[in-house]
This record gives structure tokens, sequence and C-alpha cells, in this order.
């Protein structure tokens, strides 16, 4: 999360002082950096860096665009899309933490002062972080579709 905060500052910084080849490294930096992931077919988690690093590199303009980069980002980032959006139709919905709460244990029964207890440990559910592990898939493995 840091990385592709870090790489995007960058990013931002070189299209505000108009300086293309901050843009054009932090592109190549984040393609570098997440091309082993891109080679395990695990798009829909790199859709944080590349949408934004797109909309930066699309802010260039003149002799300094590099086409090539511009385009595999491009594809990339559709690729990254893509596959967020069939993990959300085809996989089965999460429940929310206060639901699977709600369900495990009931609530504790109001104190005299009028609160509620907050479940069977006494500590409020955690909400889901951000980078949660997503299933694993193979190239040429399907769970019942076709995995683009």
């Amino acid at each position: 999360e840091l990385v592709v905060q870090a790489i995007l500052r960058g990013m931002r910084a070189g299209v505000s002082v108009n300086e293309p080849w901050l843009v054009l490294n932090g592109a190549v930096l984040a393609w570098n950096t997440y091309l082993p992931i891109m080679h395990q077919h695990r798009y829909c988690e790199l859709h944080r860096v590349l949408i934004p690093a797109v909309d930066l590199l699309l802010q260039l303009n003149g002799p300094e665009i590099n086409g090539s980069l511009v385009c595999i980002m491009a594809e990339a980032a559709a690729k990254s899309l893509e596959h967020t959006l069939l993990l959300s139709l085809l996989l089965p919905p999460r429940q929310s933490t206060k639901a699977a709460d709600s369900k495990a244990a009931p609530a504790a029964p109001a104190s005299k002062s009028g609160q509620r207890g907050t479940g069977k440990s006494g500590t409020p559910p955690t909400p889901p972080t951000a980078l949660e592990p997503l299933p694993t898939y193979r190239y040429g493995h399907t769970h019942g579709y076709e995995v683009l």
C-alpha cells in the first residue's frame, strides 16, 4: 500500500511541475514492480495503482508521450477492472462482520447504564482490510466459469 502511494505521489508531482519524465518513470516503476502479479493473472489486485497511473499518463501531451507504455498500462488497467467485476459477480458474497457477529452470538443484554455489550469476546469486531487475500487462480484452470 505504501509503495502504491509513493509511486502515485511521484507521478502526481511530475504532472504538477510539468516534468513528464517523472510520470513516465513512475509508470515504468509500477509496471516493473507489479509485473510478477500480472504474470500470475491477478489483475484485480492492481486496480488501485493501474487506474490512477493511466489517468496520470493520459495527462501528458506532446512528444514526451510513450505510446507503447500508455497502451500496455491501459490494457492492464482494463484487465484489472474486468477481473474485479468478474470476481465480484462470480464469487459468493461475503457477509459483513456485523451480520456474522450477530449470527455467531447474540448481543449481550443492555446494562443498567443503557450500553449494550460488544459480543462474545468483549471487543468490537474489526472491519475487513482492503488487502484481503484473494483466491488463487492458475492459468488454464476454471472454477465453473472462464477466467479471462
